[in-house]
C-alpha cells in the first residue's frame, strides 16, 4: 500500500485505521502510524490517540502471531514445509538469532523489517512461554512506537501549519521507509540455506 492511500484511510478513519493497519502489518515497519502522525498534525487528531491504537494493534498482531505458531505449527513445519520455503531468508535470520538470543530477539527483532514479524511466530513454534513471549511483545511494541512517535510528533510539529508540507514530508518519510524494506528484503534474498540445530 502507497503512502497516499495510507494517509487517506487515516484522514477518513483516525486511529480506527492504525489500529488496523499495524495489526495487519506484516513489514515490521510501523509505516501506518508514521503516515498517520502526519494525517494527525494536519487534521487536528490528538496524535496521542494513534500512539495507543499502533501498540495495540502491534501487540494483537503479534501476539496473534504467536498463537498460530504455538497451536498450528512446529518448528520442523515452519523452517521446511511451504511457509519456510516462501520465507526462508526471513526465517533463516530469525531462527539464528532466537537459538542465540531466545526472548530477547522478539524485544530488539522489532527494530529490524520483516524480522520481527517472524520471531512470534518461532517463539510459539518453540513452545516459549505465554507470559515471557506476551511481555517481550508488550515491551517491544511498548519502546518502538515510542521512538516514532517522538520522532514523528517533532518532525510533524514545525510544519503543522501547512497541510502541503505536512503531506510531502509523509511522503519523503513514508518512501524512506519502503525503501528501507527494500534494502531489507534484498539483504535477506542474499542469506544462505538454513539448517535447524
Amino acid at each position: 500500500m502507497d503512502v497516499d492511500n495510507i494517509h487517506r484511510l487515516v484522514t477518513s478513519y483516525g486511529p480506527i485505521a492504525v489500529l488496523v493497519g499495524s495489526t495487519l502489518d506484516n513489514t515490521g515497519i510501523p509505516i501506518f502510524f508514521v503516515i498517520g502522525m502526519g494525517a494527525a498534525h494536519s487534521l487536528g487528531i490528538e496524535p496521542q490517540k494513534l500512539l495507543v491504537a499502533a501498540i495495540i494493534g502491534s501487540i494483537v498482531g503479534d501476539v496473534g502471531t504467536y498463537a498460530i505458531g504455538r497451536y498450528f505449527l512446529t518448528k520442523e513445519r515452519i523452517l521446511l514445509g511451504r511457509i519456510g520455503q516462501s520465507f526462508k531468508p526471513i526465517l533463516d535470520v530469525g531462527h539464528k538469532a532466537m537459538q542465540q538470543w531466545g526472548i530477547l530477539t522478539i524485544v530488539f527483532g522489532r527494530f529490524l523489517p520483516y524480522i520481527g514479524k517472524v520471531t512470534p511466530l518461532l517463539a510459539g513454534s518453540y513452545r516459549l512461554s505465554w507470559f515471557r513471549t506476551t511481555a517481550a511483545i508488550c515491551g517491544g511494541s511498548i519502546v518502538l512506537m515510542s521512538i516514532m512517535y517522538i520522532y514523528a510528533d517533532s518532525v510533524f510539529k514545525v510544519v503543522s501549519g501547512n497541510p502541503s508540507l505536512v503531506k510531502i514530508i509523509s511522503a519523503v518519510i513514508g518512501t524512506g521507509l519502503l525503501v528501507v524494506l527494500y534494502c531489507a528484503n534484498n539483504a535477506l534474498k542474499k542469506r544462505g540455506t538454513m539448517s535447524i540445530q
